[in-house]
């Protein structure tokens, strides 16, 4: 007896997406095909014999299928459990072998977020164990590539390859690994998977922590992320990472143009925690974070990139300030209060961190006070602002004179001299 139709339509159904590589969904076919197969030869014993064997191999197919499933998802759940500090690798894959009966395929998104929930290495673990085994895993999901009767759906769709790249530059980008981020950035390019925003985060968090900071290379990235028509589009964490890594490296002045950057790209460089735009108001300078009273909010940034914005809004509004101006205070941050604080006693506030700007980032130093009524802001004094705004211009024209002068340099030296009452050079 041939097979029935019903058996025919599971067995085309199941080859088809078995062609697609839709491996979890072509097992279940399988089996149905089988089953409906073995109907078929309980029905009549005169084609039994062949109608059972053809169920056979359905059922070993789909045996197969199951199989490469799951090795696949122990070996990618494991990728990331290195990555996010869930669990130790081998306890992490151990347990997925166990469960794995009915598991299903991590998604690419479950990857971001483990990589997010970072924790440190478990005891008797360094950073340069857990990357061992993560470019491990990493090569063995990578070989499935070119070993096609150990490929699954998942393993080819780029989304997911990407995702387990990324994966491992988070452990890159947690021990400081530059070269290794590094590399790794450029083959998932040469593999043809575009990284992301977050892809490039890694590299400038290894960046960061690596001893001493490798201010020149995040430069670099940065570059590449703004320039790179290509590259993906930067976002606050970069922002963040490169400012930090830059005045780990005592590149304040590289800091502070990444920050204009920043402002000129429109990149976001708070949290978004409230309807506040990161657009300018209309009429307002190109500062992002002045808002419409004329306060500078710096609340939300992480303290390089709040140093940053102190230093521009201090330039701007020495740029603008009227040196007849009466008003006690010129300048306004807004820092919060610190409540974090309450919950962790060695925090240490933003707005501790502003003030000790202020005071000592300046020469002559600015008078910041926190006023009683305000307690989440920092005030610049005004006539502060102004002995420090004289004297950058004094310093200024100091530089200027000291370069070669074409015809009468002597001569502007020399009255400057006078009036300072130092002699003349006549």
């Amino acid at each position: 007896m041939p097979a029935s139709a019903r058996a025919l339509e599971r067995a085309r159904a199941a080859v088809e997406l078995d062609v697609a590589r839709d491996f979890p969904a072509a097992a279940r076919a399988y089996r149905d095909a089988a089953a409906a197969l073995d109907a078929d030869a309980d029905a009549d014993a005169d084609g039994a014999d062949g109608l059972r064997r053809k169920a056979r191999e359905y059922r070993e197919r789909a045996d197969e299928l199951e199989a490469t499933t799951r090795e696949t998802t122990v070996d990618y759940t494991s990728l990331v459990g290195v990555a996010s500090g869930a669990a130790r690798a081998k306890t992490t894959m151990e347990t997925k072998t166990r469960d794995a009966g009915g598991a299903r395929v991590v998604g690419g998104a479950a990857a971001v977020g483990a990589c997010a929930a970072f924790r440190g290495p478990a005891e008797g673990e360094d950073w340069a164990d857990r990357r061992r085994v993560a470019f491990d895993l990493l090569r063995r999901l990578e070989d499935r590539v070119s070993a096609p009767a150990r490929r699954s759906m998942l393993w080819r769709r780029a989304r997911e390859r990407r995702a387990a790249h990324n994966a491992a530059l988070a452990v890159c980008g947690r021990g400081g690994f530059v070269g290794d981020a590094l590399e790794l950035l450029e083959n998932a390019t040469t593999k043809g998977l575009k990284p992301d925003a977050a892809s490039f985060n890694a590299c400038l968090a290894a960046c960061r922590r690596s001893e001493p900071p490798k201010a020149e290379a995040s430069l670099r990235i940065w570059r590449q992320l703004i320039d790179d028509g290509t590259a993906a589009r930067p976002d606050g964490v970069s922002a963040a990472e490169t400012v930090a890594c830059l005045e780990r490296g005592n590149r304040t002045a590289d800091a502070d143009e990444v920050f204009g950057d920043c402002l000129r790209l429109g990149v976001l460089l708070t949290k978004p925690v409230g309807p506040r735009s990161a657009a300018p108001p209309s009429g307002v300078k190109s500062s992002s974070f002045l808002d419409e009273d004329g306060e500078y909010d710096v609340s939300g940034m992480t303290v390089p990139l709040a140093r940053c914005a102190v230093r521009r809004a201090v330039y701007e509004a020495a740029a603008d300030l009227d040196p007849k101006a009466t008003a006690k205070a010129s300048v306004v941050f807004i820092t919060g209060v610190g409540a974090r604080r309450q919950f962790d006693p060695n925090h240490v506030p933003l707005r501790t961190h502003v003030l000790q700007l202020l005071r000592n980032g300046f020469d002559p130093p600015l008078v910041a006070f926190v006023p009683d009524d305000a307690p989440g802001t920092v005030k610049v004094e005004t006539r502060s602002l102004l002995a420090w705004a004289a004297a950058r211009d004094e310093d200024a024209a100091d530089a200027a004179d000291k370069r070669p002068a074409r015809g009468g340099g002597a001569k502007r030296r020399g009255k400057r001299g006078r009036k300072k009452g130092r002699p003349s050079s006549k």
